[in-house]
């Protein structure tokens, strides 16, 4: 079956060699050499602007092929099922491609070898990617935005709302696809913006690379419970040990996956996503942090010029993984220890992200935490409990300044309202003026 697919197919270019335009198909997923050798040929002399046709394919492979060649011409009475032949070549190749990877797999367990089981799992994700269509036509994607509309107008969102309401007032929802990068000096709460970000009503996925999970579950714990994070830092009461089983009963309410292996690959991170995806349907990843993981697939990591190079490579991995599990990925990363010795100590750009290089050309969102009182613990009213997202970059809409509270005692952000956003803002910004030097000496 699979070789008189690729005789149809060939047979249909031939016929049509318009065709090829729309293939994507390489010669090494055709199963019969003879075949391999035709398809290399024709694409060839397609992207040599040449015709493709019978004499022109016997002129690059030779007088042999011509009765080859007639007959997939002569049983291919239509080109009209083209691209159900094509499909078929391809995934009969996947499927032949996969059962070799797991009968390898297969044969090194029987010897007690499981060391393959990452590459394993990477290589198995590679091949389906590898047949996923990425080409289409301006129409096709019209149609996608008109289906995509049609579906909010009948309250089917691609994509979901920040849990934070100011932030979906202020950048809309949270796009599937989109990488959004949230960047901060140590203590100005990252982790638990993070954290606060997780929806508890859609399954998630949490890739923690610098926390473990009992540490990111009793910030969860606290976030949503009446449960004290400080409980684990002193001798607990009996009322604390109720409290912390009440919280891992709600916990158990929410669908949030957490993998805390430190400094995991960036392989290991798109192996655990698609898992997830695929056995819980994840809608959305956060990876704390960008900086702590590794280039490279499977147990072998490569060498990088510099960890601007490796920190690029990973954030690149992060925005395919977006784009092939179509879920939006919210990662942290660090800010260069710079900005400390600025006035002035708010993270303003992507520039100020720790090893930034590809961050600021590849995040669809760029986010700096900032908050005061950090460096100012008596600043006072409106700086107390007050938080700043200031949106260096956003490619869907404004930048600027989105005020959140700051919950210390439970680790956790909340949303500010418009009016109170438009408040602070004014005292702020009347603050700042009046720290400005005079450009002129009164009279």
């Amino acid at each position: 079956m699979a070789f008189d697919n690729e005789m149809s197919l060939i047979g249909s270019v031939l016929l049509d060699p318009s065709i090829l335009v729309s293939c994507t198909a390489s010669p090494t997923e055709f199963e019969h050499p003879t075949n391999q050798q035709l398809w290399l040929a024709m694409g060839q002399l397609a992207r040599q602007g040449k015709p493709v046709d019978l004499v022109t394919v016997a002129e690059v492979c030779g007088q042999d092929v011509i009765p080859w060649v007639s007959d997939a011409m002569r049983n291919t009475p239509s080109t009209r099922h083209w691209q159900h032949h094509h499909d078929k070549v391809r995934s009969d190749y996947q499927a032949k491609k996969i059962g070799h990877l797991l009968f390898d797999a297969s044969e090194q367990a029987k010897q007690g070898d499981l060391s393959g089981v990452p590459d394993l799992m990477v290589a198995l994700a590679r091949v389906q990617s590898a047949t996923t269509r990425f080409d289409a036509t301006a129409a096709e994607a019209a149609g996608d935005v008109v289906q995509q509309l049609q579906d909010a107008f009948e309250g089917n969102i691609a994509g979901m709302p920040w849990t934070l309401r100011c932030l979906t007032q202020a950048l809309g929802i949270l796009q599937n696809t989109d990488l959004v990068v949230i960047a901060a000096r140590p203590a100005m709460g990252k982790t638990a913006l993070g954290t606060t970000l997780l929806p508890l009503d859609v399954p998630v996925g949490f890739i923690s690379g610098e926390m473990s999970r009992i540490q990111v579950a009793a910030r969860l714990m606290a976030q949503h419970t009446d449960f004290r994070l400080s409980s684990l830092r002193t001798t607990p009461t009996e009322q604390d040990v109720i409290t912390a089983r009440q919280a891992q009963e709600f916990l158990g309410t929410t669908q949030i996956q957490i993998y805390d292996k430190s400094a995991p690959t960036i392989g290991e991170v798109e192996v655990i996503a698609r898992r997830w995806k695929v056995e819980y349907g994840i809608r959305l990843l956060l990876v704390d942090y960008v900086q702590l993981l590794r280039g490279g697939f499977g147990p072998t990591v490569p060498r990088f010029n510099s960890k601007t190079d490796e920190v690029g490579y990973v954030v690149e991995g992060l925005k395919s993984i977006a784009k092939s599990l179509d879920v939006p990925v919210i990662a942290l990363a660090q800010v260069n220890r710079s900005v400390e010795s600025r006035e002035d100590k708010r993270p303003y750009s992507g520039a100020d992200i720790k090893d930034s290089g590809v961050i600021e050309q590849t995040a669809d969102i760029i986010g700096g935490l900032y908050r005061h009182e950090v460096y100012n613990p008596q600043a006072g009213y409106p700086y107390e409990g007050l938080a700043e997202l200031i949106i260096s970059k956003n490619r869907h809409g404004r930048i600027g300044t989105v005020y959140m509270g700051w919950q210390a005692e439970r680790v956790l952000f909340t949303s500010i309202d418009p009016t109170q956003q438009k408040r602070i803002r004014e005292i702020i910004q009347n603050a700042s003026e009046e720290q400005q030097p005079r450009r002129y000496a009164k009279d």
